[in-house]
């Protein structure tokens, strides 16, 4: 496995290094980060059973994939990791997972009516309440609970702990408790969005 990753990186450093991508530096960049999205999200998708034949196919298809593809298939991938992880905390958290979609689908509330919204929320109805809450029930865990069965599930879970940076002003850190996969989605950050008129 670890071979397979070495020959990742060597495509990721050959590919940024591509004449295709001398344009605009922020343009480059985000075509740059995209382009090692693919490959290593791809990589992740194959799972640890791949072979080198598989990972030759993914760094071939990274060099002749249009920028529009490798983006199409970086959010493929990442939605499939997202919809893991949120069926790993369904499996954690309801009491029985497998029974949830069915009363959901086919509550009075869901099928019958329009969907409220608005100010009939705000005021109210004078329907009687559904059989079926539209938010299930959980199972009630403690935080470190819920982080030790993740953890059992998917081989890592988060800890925020005292920063190992040497600074009076470093605060906390966010550390990876257990093993994760080369390409896997690890935490979720908002970041911040300027509009066009502050890049400059």
């Amino acid at each position: 496995m670890a071979f397979l990753f070495q020959k990742f990186q060597e495509a990721v450093k050959t590919l940024a290094k591509s004449s295709t991508f001398a344009r605009d530096p922020r343009h480059l960049q985000f075509e740059a980060d995209i382009n090692r999205l693919f490959l290593y999200t791809s990589y992740n998708r194959l799972g640890r059973n791949a072979d080198e034949a598989d990972a030759e196919e993914i760094i071939d298809m990274a060099g002749k994939a249009s920028f529009a593809d490798q983006q199409k298939q970086v959010q493929e991938n990442i939605h499939s990791q997202i919809k893991t992880f949120c069926t790993s905390m369904d499996d954690i958290l309801l009491p029985d997972s497998s029974t949830l979609s069915e009363p959901l689908k086919s509550s009075p509330q869901m099928s019958s009516s329009p969907r409220r919204s608005g100010l009939s929320l705000a005021v109210g109805t004078n329907k009687p309440p559904s059989d079926h809450p539209a938010v299930p029930a959980t199972i009630p865990l403690r935080r470190s609970e819920l982080s030790q069965r993740l953890k059992d599930l998917i081989g890592y879970t988060l800890e925020l702990k005292p920063s190992q940076i040497p600074h009076k002003e470093a605060g906390q850190g966010l550390f990876l408790d257990g093993e994760a996969d080369v390409g896997a989605v690890i935490a979720f950050y908002p970041g911040v969005i300027y509009s066009p008129a502050y890049y400059r």
